[in-house]
C-alpha cells in the first residue's frame, strides 16, 4: 500500500457530526482518547477517538462557542463563548464547575 492509499477512508467510516452550525475549534485531549469540537450552535461535543462515538454534548452557553481547551489531565474542558463567558466542565460528570464572565 503506498502513502496515498493509507490516507483514504471509505464512506462507511465517515461518522455524522453532531453540530448543526459551523465548527470553530477542534482539540485533541492530552490523554489521546478524546477530541472536543466547539461550534457556533452553542455546543461543545466530546468524541471518543476509538470509534468517534459521541461521549457527551456540553450545552449552556447563550451564544456560539469560539474555542475549547483541555486541562493537562484530560478531566476538564474550558469553553469560550461569544456570550462573553468561559465555562469549565468536568468531562466525566458533565457538570460545569466555573462560569467566568466579563464585567
Amino acid at each position: 500500500m503506498n502513502g496515498n492509499e493509507q490516507n483514504k477512508i471509505s464512506l462507511t467510516e465517515v461518522k455524522r457530526w453532531s453540530h448543526t452550525r459551523g465548527v470553530s475549534s477542534v482539540k485533541f485531549s492530552p490523554c489521546g482518547t478524546m477530541v472536543a469540537s466547539a461550534s457556533s450552535d452553542k455546543t461543545c461535543t466530546i468524541y471518543n477517538l476509538s470509534d468517534f462515538s459521541i461521549k457527551v454534548v456540553l450545552e449552556g452557553h447563550k451564544a456560539g462557542i469560539s474555542d475549547v481547551s483541555w486541562s493537562g489531565d484530560s478531566r476538564f474542558v474550558c469553553t469560550a463563548s461569544d456570550d462573553t463567558t468561559m465555562r469549565i466542565w468536568e468531562v466525566q460528570t458533565v457538570i460545569f464547575h466555573y462560569l467566568l464572565t466579563t464585567m
